[in-house]
C-alpha cells in the first residue's frame, strides 16, 4: 500500500494520481505520465506564442509605415532646428562682439601679488608677473 505525497491519502499501488487531491504518485512520476491540463497548457502557450509572434509582425510593419510617412517631415524638422540653431549662434557671436566694443578699461587683479593693472597689462606693475 502506498501513500499519497501531498494529502497522506491510502493509494493503490498502481495509480498515477490520488484520487482525492489529485497529484502525481511516485508511480505516475516514475513512468512520465503528465497531468491531464499540461497538454492543454501545452497548447495554449503555443497558442499563445503564435498570437504574440502575430501582434509582433503588425507592430513592425505599422512601426515602418510611421517610419516612411514621417521620414520626410522629421528631415524637414531636423533641418529646421539646424537652421534655427546656426542663426541664434550668429546672433549670439553679433552680440559678444557689440560687447567687447563696450568694455570700459577696468584694473584687474595681478594673480601673483594681488595688485590692481591696467586691461591692457601684460605684466604687472607691482611684482613683474606676467598677467594673462
Amino acid at each position: 500500500m502506498v501513500f499519497c505525497g501531498k494529502c497522506g491519502a491510502e493509494l493503490a499501488d498502481d495509480v498515477f494520481f490520488c484520487p482525492k487531491c489529485g497529484a502525481r504518485t511516485a508511480r505516475g512520476a516514475d513512468e512520465g505520465v503528465e497531468p491531464h491540463w499540461r497538454k492543454e497548457l501545452e497548447q495554449a502557450l503555443q497558442t499563445a506564442s503564435r498570437s504574440l509572434d502575430a501582434g509582433v509582425r503588425e507592430a513592425r510593419r505599422s512601426l515602418e509605415e510611421v517610419a516612411r510617412d514621417l521620414g520626410p517631415e522629421l528631415e524637414q524638422a531636423k533641418e529646421g532646428l539646424r537652421d534655427t540653431a546656426e542663426d541664434v549662434g550668429e546672433e549670439l557671436r553679433g552680440v559678444a562682439e557689440r560687447l567687447k566694443g563696450r568694455r570700459k578699461k577696468e584694473n584687474f587683479h595681478c594673480p601673483s601679488c594681488g595688485t590692481r593693472n591696467a586691461e591692457n597689462a601684460k605684466f604687472c606693475i607691482e611684482c613683474g608677473a606676467e598677467i594673462k
